[in-house]
């Protein structure tokens, strides 16, 4: 069963307003969160912030600092980054996000998930590098006229999909999840495969990120990712063989 207070990890890039943290810290205790964490703050966690987070004072006071992204993430097993940019072309992989009712929905019958939620610098957001670092994205349908929402409000609507989806009634499975260890295998068994191929590097790469994409946002069980390495391992061997005796 998904735990609200230790599963999930809220992580806020860069952020540039103490106030914004506060805000967020309060969103965070509102729907039952607790572990923030903050890469290279550009501001204090002074009195403003502790004015914004009201009664998650607590929230603040035990938030981690790390130095990149890449450290904050580094011992979760599902990275999800937030944009109000998503991909106007199928081929824009990096932008390809779904919305938080179904990021929920998805996460929430599963079992030793550590969950990261990404956020971004109050004015530019997440760079392209660091949305390379998550598994996919998350954004909320706004307007297209204006559809940059503040971050604490962003989270707050993401966290309400998360809480309200994890606290219905009537759940009665819970899903062992493929840890991050046995996905990058599956990963590696695929450009292993593709090496086989005759195709082009870019198109190799290409093919890469999509796949990486699609195991990341299918949320794989334990079973069904050992079904898939149990396939790829098989076909490197027939290729093995297959070429032995064509040699």
């Amino acid at each position: 069963m998904l735990s609200l207070e230790e599963d999930l990890v809220i992580i806020f890039v860069e952020p540039e307003h103490e106030g914004n943290i506060g805000s967020l810290a309060r969103a965070m205790k509102n729907f039952g969160l607790k572990r923030l964490r903050l890469v290279n703050p550009k501001t204090r966690l002074g009195d403003y912030a502790k004015m914004m987070a009201a009664d998650a004072v607590d929230v603040l006071g035990e938030a981690l600092t790390f130095r990149s992204l890449d450290e904050a993430i580094r011992d979760l097993d599902i990275v999800v980054g937030t944009t109000a940019i998503y991909a106007k072309k199928p081929s824009n992989i990096r932008r390809i996000t779904i919305f938080p009712e179904e990021f929920a929905s998805k996460i929430r019958n599963l079992s030793n998930c550590k969950i990261g939620i990404v956020f971004g610098r109050e004015s530019s957001g997440l760079t392209n590098s660091e949305l390379d670092l998550c598994d996919f994205t998350v954004t909320i349908p706004a307007s297209q006229e204006y559809p940059v929402l503040n971050v604490a409000i962003a989270a707050a609507i993401i966290f309400y999909e998360i809480h309200k989806s994890t606290t219905l009634e009537g759940r009665v499975s819970y899903t062992p999840t493929a840890s991050k260890d046995i996905r990058e295998k599956i990963i590696q068994y695929f450009n292993v495969l593709m090496d086989e191929t005759n195709l082009q590097n870019h198109k190799k790469r290409l093919a890469l990120k999509s796949f990486r994409s699609i195991i990341s946002r299918s949320f794989l069980s334990v079973k069904e990712a050992y079904c898939i390495l149990t396939v790829f391992h098989r076909l490197h061997q027939l290729i093995k063989i297959f070429k032995s005796k064509t040699n």
